[in-house]
């Protein structure tokens, strides 16, 4: 096996890796968004995306990052039907942009 296809098997192997963990992360979270603090839910699957991208840096691809973009949305869906969940009076809503921002950049 050559050097070249030797690095890009361990490139997917990492790429796998991550899409697992993020797959964990959202479950976790679902689990909170759909209990009595969908907020800190929220925040906490914010802070485990951003430290995933400050640490994976260039082994992130447009998959990873589609699937955090996807499981953000589908948090919110599920917080948003949570009757506790008020989109105006809580800090996820606040810190969503600055969240995109920080894993897009």
């Amino acid at each position: 096996m050559s050097e070249a296809q030797d690095s890009r098997i361990r490139k997917m192997s990492r790429a796998a890796q991550i899409s697992t963990y993020i797959k964990e992360q959202q479950r976790m979270a679902l689990a909170g968004v759909r209990g009595h603090q969908p907020d800190k839910a929220l925040l906490s699957f914010y802070a485990s995306m951003e430290h995933l991208c400050s640490v994976a840096g260039f082994l992130l691809n447009h998959i990873n990052l589609s699937a955090i973009i996807t499981a953000t949305a589908q948090l919110w869906t599920s917080a948003q039907a949570n009757s506790i969940f008020k989109l105006s009076s809580n800090s996820a809503a606040v810190e969503l942009e600055p969240f995109h921002r920080s894993i897009l950049l």
